[in-house]
């Protein structure tokens, strides 16, 4: 993977189209026959600070999922939410076999408070003398046993109201009405969508320089002119049997909810901070014969300078020699020139 680079960059302009001579040792040549003077922009080249980012992708899901499961099966009586809408934790989504789970529930929960009232005064019998050992750890047997029964009961209860856990947004609901459904059958999925979350895998190679706090940019094709910038919030510190890779998650916000949960996520995030680093727009860089070079202005004529190439982006390019601060690169206009070219300056960016 090649490492990115983000960068305040300096601000330039690219336009025309040309080549560049050169002698067969690569060295800058004048010619000796008159030219036309041609108009070139450039830019002054100054250090910058800029920012070393990982490329990764992954995908979105809500912050927190919660699937309502029908634990005890039964016929879809009622459903009062469907796919996109908003519910609040607590809130009822359907009734299935309800009545009969209700009353079970209901029927466990005074046999709790029953089996509870019998232990305490075998206890209390005890402490008098007038209870035996065996007959107390009895009923504290059967008051924990009820207790279990209860959570049982409060599992299928709430199963059978399609109670949501969290407030959120009903993303699929997978059942219809008057449909048997047998014990376990999942009925809904809501997602907490304000905040969503995105899991990459990132591969060891960089796993040195991340860390929890990490600053992104995340990009989804759906929205190609949008970026939502978030933040590393979980990497683990154990490699994937899978993927070979660390699994991390990113939290970005969701104002206006345009995200939907499944979409896939380019990710760049910040693996380190540099200072003082020489860059150039990577549309200024040609190369020939694997060689790669910038033309310059020096003198009122353009120069060709062999360069080394650093980390880059799309838009930046990490210049490591050929290029110092200074030099006058040629940002406008480069394709119409070779070495030796007269060149009048129309535009001149820098700091």
């Amino acid at each position: 993977m090649r490492a990115i680079v983000s960068i305040t960059a300096v601000v330039i302009a690219v336009a025309g189209l040309t080549g560049c001579n050169r002698d067969a040792k690569g060295e800058n040549v004048e010619t000796s026959t008159a030219q036309d003077t041609i108009p070139v922009r450039v830019a002054v080249v100054e250090p910058r600070d800029f920012e070393v980012q990982g490329e990764y992708y992954g995908s979105i899901s809500g912050l927190k999922d919660a699937r309502i499961i029908a634990t005890g099966g039964g016929r879809v009586d009622a459903l009062y939410a469907k796919e996109g809408d908003r519910v609040k934790a607590g809130q009822h989504l359907g009734r299935i076999n309800a009545d009969e789970a209700v009353n079970a529930y209901e029927t466990a929960k005074l046999n709790v408070e029953i089996t509870k009232d019998d232990y305490e005064r075998l206890q209390a019998h005890l402490e008098q003398g007038n209870a035996s050992k065996v007959a107390v750890d009895q009923a504290r047997l059967a008051w924990l046993n009820a207790k279990s029964a209860l959570l049982q009961a409060e599992r299928v209860r709430r199963g059978a109201l399609c109670i949501t856990p969290i407030d959120g947004v009903v993303m699929s609901r997978g059942v219809e009405l008057y449909q048997e459904l047998a014990p376990g059958t999942p009925t809904f999925t809501v997602s907490q969508t304000r905040t969503m979350k995105v899991t990459v895998g990132i591969p060891e190679s960089d796993i040195a320089n991340v860390k929890v706090g990490n600053p992104a940019e995340v990009y989804f094709d759906l929205y190609p002119d949008r970026t939502w910038k978030g933040e590393l919030v979980r990497l683990s510190r154990e490699v994937s049997a899978r993927t070979r890779t660390f699994d991390a998650e990113l939290q970005i916000p969701n104002k206006g909810r345009l995200l939907l949960a499944g979409l896939t996520a380019r990710v760049l995030l910040t693996l380190n901070n540099l200072s003082d680093q020489i860059v150039v727009p990577t549309s200024v860089i040609g190369s020939e014969k694997r060689e790669n070079y910038v033309m310059t202005v020096r003198d009122g004529k353009a120069r060709y300078n062999m360069v080394e190439l650093g980390a880059s982006t799309e838009a930046q390019t990490v210049i490591l020699s050929g290029v110092v601060q200074g030099d006058t690169i040629i940002t406008g206009g480069q394709h119409l020139v070779s070495a030796g070219t007269p060149v009048k300056i129309v535009e001149k960016a820098g700091n």
